[in-house]
């Protein structure tokens, strides 16, 4: 349910706009629904995972051995760069140009982006973002997506 909730969420929010950091894949977004599914499906036998904030929660899990200490480490790498960059996109640039791909950000904004993500300049930034989405993305297919596919393949196979 929760794979299929989120392709649905794609089909109205997809972006490749590595500046809309909540809906890109690999971001915030993704980044919350492995969260919340892990709290979902495990809540029942392990209620101390539960927590009202994501980085606890991700911690919560790990150290109930519900996620792999690398994975933790990795989704909560990847949400607080989410959620810095966020809150400064969020000041700085009105919600209607954060959707037009063509709204050129000044550099200064650019360089402070990149020092509030812990990077040497905005080109490092980019790749830092491109590389800490697809570790987030390859996590999510782990998580979510390939168990989810195994329950289809069996559902379909299954008289």
């Amino acid at each position: 349910d929760i794979a299929e909730m989120r392709k649905r969420m794609l089909q109205t929010h997809q972006t490749d706009f590595i500046w809309d950091v909540k809906h890109i894949r690999g971001g915030l977004v993704d980044v919350e629904f492995i969260c919340q599914y892990l709290q979902l499906r495990h809540a029942h036998a392990h209620p101390a995972i539960l927590a009202r904030d994501s980085r606890t929660a991700l911690e919560n899990l790990a150290g109930e051995g519900l996620l792999k200490a690398d994975a933790c480490a990795q989704l909560i790498q990847a949400l607080d760069l989410w959620q810095a960059l966020q809150g400064l996109l969020r000041l700085t640039i009105p919600r209607q140009l954060r959707q037009r791909r063509d709204h050129d950000i000044p550099e200064s904004l650019l360089k402070k982006l990149a020092e509030i993500g812990g990077a040497a300049d905005p080109a490092a930034l980019k790749e830092k973002m491109a590389q800490t989405a697809t570790a987030v993305l390859k996590i999510y297919h782990t998580i979510i997506d390939e168990p989810a596919l195994q329950i289809q393949q069996t559902k379909e196979t299954t008289p």
